[in-house]
């Protein structure tokens, strides 16, 4: 099918058939309805920075999705508008699931559509632009007659849909004019099976149309075009370091893995970091700190020293470890004030337009995002010294509230979902003494909301740095010198590669 004057084809792909929420259709579903809000200003432009969703989803006569933005777009500032309405399945807004999606230029010809996950058929959509609200109207219900009971929106590039301009994370729906159901309450960890002996990696062809079909936006549509392509869903790859001194880029479907960097023992590559889009790469390459496109191409030197660099989601700031001085004076004999000046590691950031790195915070030794904040590690002082735990910073840096603590486990290596919802983090044993932190154990879900524990998801000792696919819906980690894979869900962890350590949030969508 042809869509408007830019000649493009549109064509979707569901999420696979595993990954949807099983659905009893039921007589007299009820209209569903909620909004939600996105902060202003996390966009690159107005116009791009969706800030407020609105949806209503109605049995009868289909859905309808008011999509606001914090100026209106014109020619130039173009984007696409991506509404996704489905089921909470654990963790995760997904299938069964209606996506509709139309262009944010009032004078653009694009015909919206809408996909159903179980089907690849357009449904007719009608677009509305006034100003900075944009809304798509279509008959399209979720399939099986399900009620959805999550939303959520996107911008994103008309020329290139894996790059997203802003997001808007996943609200709830409850039924129009009644009493919203009580919270779900957190079920109970399972306990995650014994992990059986991990075969050996061998490449295997990779037979599945778009590798990893989840995709960053739940797998909803894919939309391909000549002029212009858009692919919202598609393969991705993890990033870590290889060979001891090396960058590899690793395809977790097909197990194939690529060198793209090439370090020495003289110039080694350190660690590697990438944005959800793939398109960003930074990493550390003889102690500094690069900035550099996708697969490390057009490098530019951010920092003369630091190393383990995390990028930001979007890619537009990055944060690394540095060892500065920092004096620690006291009175000495006669009370001549006596001082060290002992290196100690720091938090630094730099974002785009910066000049120089900023000092966030000194003491730090683990570190990862949440959304545009910092998580670092906090050791309490007293009977739980040596009990790390994951705090989030304010705009002075200080510890703002807990996101995952437990006084009898140490926490570290810290990563965020795409929807800021859940953490993963490395757990061990707490020995109350500083400086018995190993920084390996097993891999645990918390939610960052509230500070409470979703899931252990492995029960090993070994499990280290662990990081969240695009989607949100697996997580890859270290066991040992292996990288391997499980589902956010729990389960059998597989074995992906073999000597690739991961250093960092480094799985990202391909082009």
């Amino acid at each position: 099918m042809t869509h408007g004057r830019l000649g493009t084809t549109i064509r979707a792909t569901g999420l696979a058939v595993a990954l949807l929420l099983a659905a009893s259709p039921g007589a007299g579903a009820a209209v569903q309805t909620g909004s939600g809000t996105d902060s202003a200003g996390d966009g690159p432009l107005p116009a791009r920075d969706v800030t407020g969703l609105t949806v209503r989803h109605d049995p009868a006569s289909g859905t309808t999705a008011t999509v606001t933005l914090a100026g209106p777009a014109t020619a130039a500032t173009n984007g696409y508008a991506g509404v996704f309405v489905g089921r909470l399945d654990g963790l995760a807004c997904t299938g069964p699931s209606v996506t509709v999606v139309g262009f944010t230029d009032p004078a653009s010809t694009f015909t919206p559509f809408a996909r159903r996950s179980d089907s690849d058929a357009d449904i007719p959509t009608t677009r509305t632009v006034d100003g900075a609200t944009v809304t798509l109207s279509t008959a399209a219900t979720l399939p099986g007659g399900a009620e959805p009971d999550c939303a959520r929106a996107l911008i994103g590039n008309t020329a290139d849909a894996s790059q997203t301009y802003d997001t808007l994370r996943s609200f709830s729906l409850t039924p129009e004019g009644g009493t919203p159901p009580p919270a779900p309450t957190t079920p109970a960890p399972a306990p995650t099976p014994t992990p059986a002996p991990t075969p050996t990696p061998a490449p295997v062809e990779d037979k599945s149309a778009n590798g990893n079909a989840a995709g960053r936006f739940g797998g909803a549509f894919r939309v391909r075009s000549a002029v212009p392509k858009l692919t919202v869903a598609g393969r991705s790859y993890l990033y870590g370091v290889c060979r001891s001194y090396s960058i590899c880029r690793i395809d977790p479907v097909s197990r194939r893995s690529k060198v793209i960097l090439s370090g020495t023992k003289a110039k080694p590559y350190a660690a590697v970091t990438v944005s959800q889009t793939g398109a960003t790469t930074s990493f550390d390459y003889d102690d500094e700190i690069f900035r550099a496109g996708r697969d490390g191409r057009a490098r530019t030197l951010w920092s003369k020293s630091g190393s383990r660099p995390a990028l930001r989601a979007d890619g537009r700031s990055v944060a690394w470890n540095q060892l500065v001085t920092v004096p620690s004076c006291f009175p000495g004999v006669d009370f001549i004030l006596q001082c060290n000046y002992p290196l100690v590691p720091s938090l630094e950031i730099r974002s785009l337009g910066d000049k120089d790195s900023d000092t966030v915070e000194t003491t730090v030794v683990t570190h990862g995002w949440y959304r545009d904040g910092l998580i670092k590690d906090e050791e309490p002082d007293g009977p739980e010294l040596g009990n790390e735990y994951m705090c989030l910073l304010d705009a002075k840096g200080e510890c703002a509230r807990a996101v995952a603590k437990d006084p009898t486990r140490a926490l570290s290596g810290v990563s965020t979902s795409a929807d800021g919802r859940t953490l993963a983090v490395v757990s061990e044993p707490a020995t109350g003494e500083d400086g018995d932190q190993k920084f390996r154990g097993r891999i645990e879900l918390w939610n960052p909301a509230n500070g409470k524990r979703l899931r252990n998801l492995t029960t090993g000792d070994r499990d280290t740095n662990p990081i969240f696919s695009p989607d949100g819906t697996q997580v890859a980690f270290n066991r040992g010198k292996d990288l391997l894979v499980i589902p956010t869900r729990g389960g059998q962890p597989r074995l992906v590669a073999r000597n690739v350590e991961l250093t960092g949030p480094a799985w990202g969508l391909a082009r």
